[in-house]
């Protein structure tokens, strides 16, 4: 089968042996994109390939075996049938182009879809595999390019239970394997001992502690990484750099503006107010931006804010919604007014009718276990409180979508319903929860595709290498 590989091997190595297994199954690997910040590979190994380096795809320009080809721009036709992806496209890019203007993000997912559609009818691949769900501006373009072709495509995606990867074809629809291992679950009841000593472990950390503080891995690292220690050694590191450089004075400069000027924790701060647990409430947490966990993975709801007012309008008369920020959304992105966090942001939030914005100081685990339901784009607080046997609601499209207590909103009519259901039912049945993890058991690998899944799994490089080439010859097989 001719092959795309995109965004394959930029962290593990073992992945390019992974590759070399498909060339040997007789797969034609003619397309190639990653980037070589962590490692090199020898091309010369692929002599049949074009490799594309991620700065250049990200920036929209060709690979270098292509640098004489001539790119058409795309067809009126073709962007219009394309007009949803450009949508998600515009608010991706703030991510990498923070500073663009929307004329410019425009132009630059044209020319994308011009140079993607070229490529695609240069190379007419069978498959496309994504390493993970396409959120990187060109691939995503490329995503979109092959579903309107029905160019099939596979894609891994990292659910951080432990270390179990998902293959899907898209991310909308989900695991197909996990969806027919569900249905086989009906009618039969599992228990915790017909799951995998990992899954099991997992199960009883977060389903039978309900108290624990269960926050993702990557959270704490994050964290972590902003420890007071860690942040002193890194101004030190700063200042004396800026001191060799003779940059001090500049960068005291830029420092005491960011430090004095109105900014993100002001704004948030004037109008927070704390919570009152005796009211029914929805808690809804703000997603750190930008990510794939919202775009694409939100559709529409990338914004958060229509997300809530949605949310706002189908709410019950007697309840109200607390709003929290991402516990590491300003200390990774910094404080000033962004694309993802605009000046007004919070305050347009508060204004939402029965919509309460409460201090980042409260603690989000007693939010959750308080709240009569929980609300997010795609966020792991959903799949926290079913854990929990709360309800959740949800707007976008995460792995666990599918999961019994797991309910996905679209419209203010859909938000009706699952209060109503809410209502009817609090409590989620944790057996039919067993039973999604039965399902998911058999329908997810062990495996890791970056340094951080690396970190989280007992796996070494030879048997991660043997788990993603085995499921990804048979997800291949089952598209032929």
């Amino acid at each position: 089968m001719r092959l795309f590989l995109i965004g394959w091997a930029e962290d593990r190595p073992e992945l390019v042996d992974v590759a070399d297994e498909m060339k040997r199954h007789g797969h034609d690997i003619l397309y190639w994109t990653r980037s070589t910040a962590v490692f090199t590979i020898d091309e010369k190994h692929f002599p049949y390939t074009v490799f594309h380096d991620y700065e250049d795809a990200v920036t929209g320009r060709p690979a270098r075996a292509l640098a004489g080809e001539v790119f058409d721009p795309p067809s009126a036709e073709l962007l219009g049938q394309m007009h949803d992806a450009e949508s998600i496209f515009l608010t991706m890019a703030n991510k990498k182009y923070d500073w663009m203007t929307v004329d410019e993000r425009k132009h630059l997912y044209y020319h994308m879809v011009g140079v993607w559609t070229n490529i695609l009818n240069k190379f007419k691949p069978e498959a496309i595999v994504f390493t993970m769900i396409p959120h990187t501006l060109y691939n995503y373009v490329l995503f979109k390019l092959a579903k309107l072709r029905h160019v099939p495509t596979i894609m891994l995606d990292t659910t951080l239970v432990k270390d179990r990867l998902l293959f899907m074809n898209d991310y909308e629809s989900g695991n197909r394997k996990l969806i027919h291992e569900l249905k086989e679950t009906e009618g039969k009841l599992f228990s915790i001992s017909d799951l995998s000593p990992d899954l099991q472990d997992y199960f009883n950390q977060h389903c039978n502690s309900p108290s624990a503080d269960s926050a993702p891995p990557y959270i704490k690292k994050e964290l972590s990484n902003y420890s007071f220690k860690k942040k002193f050694i890194l101004k030190f590191k700063i200042l004396r750099k800026s001191l060799r450089e003779r940059t001090f004075f500049v960068q005291t400069v830029g420092y005491l503006y960011k430090k004095f000027h109105h900014n993100l924790d002001d704004e948030y701060k004037s109008v927070q107010i704390m919570p009152d647990f005796d009211k029914k409430f929805v808690y809804a947490p703000l997603q750190y931006q930008p990510e794939c966990t919202t775009s694409p993975l939100g559709g529409i709801f990338v914004d958060q804010i229509l997300m809530l007012e949605t949310l706002s309008a189908g709410l019950p008369k007697d309840w109200v919604i607390y709003v929290k920020e991402h516990p590491i959304q300003w200390l990774s992105r910094g404080k000033n007014f962004v694309g993802a966090r605009y000046r007004g942001y919070y305050e347009t939030i508060a204004k939402i009718k029965n919509v309460i914005v409460v201090p980042i100081s409260v603690d989000s685990f007693s939010l959750m276990r308080k709240a009569q339901a929980v609300a997010t784009v795609t966020g792991t607080t959903g799949w926290e409180a079913v854990l929990r046997g709360k309800p959740a609601l949800i707007f976008g499209f995460p792995w666990y979508q599918h999961c019994p207590g797991v309910f996905r909103a679209t419209s203010i009519e859909s938000c009706h319903e699952f209060f109503l259901r809410a209502e009817e039912h609090p409590k989620i049945d944790l057996s039919q929860v067993i039973n999604f993890f039965y399902a998911f058991d058999r329908a997810s690998i062990h495996g890791f595709v970056d340094a951080y899944g690396r970190e989280n799994s007992p796996l070494s490089s030879e048997e991660n290498k043997y788990n993603i080439t085995q499921a990804l010859l048979t997800e291949i097989d089952q598209i032929r």
